[in-house]
């Protein structure tokens, strides 16, 4: 029996799970050499909330106490970049939606944040950004944002 929410077995996932963390395991000396490797995921859904009252302090004995209730502000969605060696977050994007524009967007100002770097490598965590034709873990060529750099897209690594 097969469960409508078990994906299909893939029968080359060990081999591309072991490409993403080889390509992990050799980004300090592709940084060196001038290249920079980012794991990238999307937030989708993240909702934008308030106390509606002020939480109260410390008293002896006592901890600090927060109310329950909150007022909504919305949803945002949003799509991180974390360079791999360094740590560092590059160029975050935050809006309404993540749409496919959304995500080419992100990926040209994070390109376009390292003038000195000559090649980008991004790992793409399973993405609902449309970016459907790559899943898998296969390259992606996103034209106009990379200039045929490799993009690995595919559910459960990030």
């Amino acid at each position: 029996m097969r469960y409508w929410l078990t994906p299909p077995e893939d029968e080359q996932f060990d081999a591309k799970v072991t490409d993403i963390c080889d390509l992990y395991r050799e980004a300090p000396d592709l940084a060196q050499a001038g290249e920079r490797v980012m794991s990238t995921d999307e937030l989708t859904g993240v909702q934008a909330l308030e106390r509606k009252h002020p939480s109260l302090p410390l008293a002896p004995g006592k901890v600090e106490r927060r109310e329950f209730e909150y007022i909504r502000h919305g949803t945002r969605s949003f799509i991180i970049s974390r360079d791999v060696v360094t740590g560092q977050i590059i160029e975050p994007y935050g809006g309404p939606s993540r749409t496919e524009a959304d995500f080419l967007q992100h990926v040209q100002a994070v390109v376009s944040s390292d003038g000195d770097t000559r090649r980008w490598h991004f790992v793409v965590d399973n993405p609902s950004a449309g970016l459907r034709a790559g899943s898998g873990y296969s390259p992606l060529r996103i034209p106009g944002a990379l200039g045929g750099q490799r993009v690995w897209a595919g559910p459960g690594v990030g």
